[in-house]
């Protein structure tokens, strides 16, 4: 029972901490009602999910190499821990650890990592605010690539609307 009362506490720290974001991106597009994008969250309607992942690192480096010895080598420098995607949701607030692995591609399609914060929230704008804003919000894909000795786990909260 404490560790749902727990995370009862921290979705709803990070829900009021979307919240905050969305209504300053609002009053940054100089839209009159600060309100509109986080009362897609706020509402009745809205859920969130509350999502721990963990990628574990590649123990056995040359069997990877081993079963890839067909594939050009930059597949074999770093495995994949999760592809290319970007989030449909409105937003997404990511918390990290210290161990690296977050790409996102910029728009001329160049991956660069994300620095690891273990003390910083990460935003990624969603489809549907990407949408809401008329494409102004622009979501980014992103991916997470795994490591040598290194376990990376992530826990972020996906903001829906229905």
């Amino acid at each position: 029972m404490a560790c749902s009362n727990s995370l009862s506490a921290y979705t709803e720290a990070v829900k009021e901490l979307a919240c905050e974001i969305l209504e300053v991106m609002a009053e940054g597009l100089g839209v009159p009602d600060t309100w509109v994008f986080s009362r897609l969250i706020r509402d009745g309607e809205s859920d969130s999910v509350l999502r721990l992942n963990h990628y574990p690192p590649i123990i056995n480096r040359e069997w990877c190499m081993e079963k890839d010895k067909d594939k050009d080598k930059s597949s074999q420098i770093s495995k994949v821990g999760f592809g290319e995607h970007s989030d449909p949701q409105i937003v997404t607030i990511l918390r990290s650890n210290d161990v690296g692995g977050l790409q996102i591609s910029l728009p001329d399609g160049v991956w660069i990592p994300v620095t690891p914060d273990p003390s910083a929230f990460y935003v990624n704008v969603g489809d549907v605010l990407q949408v809401r804003t008329y494409n102004v919000s622009m979501h980014v894909c992103f991916g997470v690539s795994l490591h040598n000795h290194s376990i990376n786990y992530t826990l972020l909260i996906h903001f829906h609307y229905h």
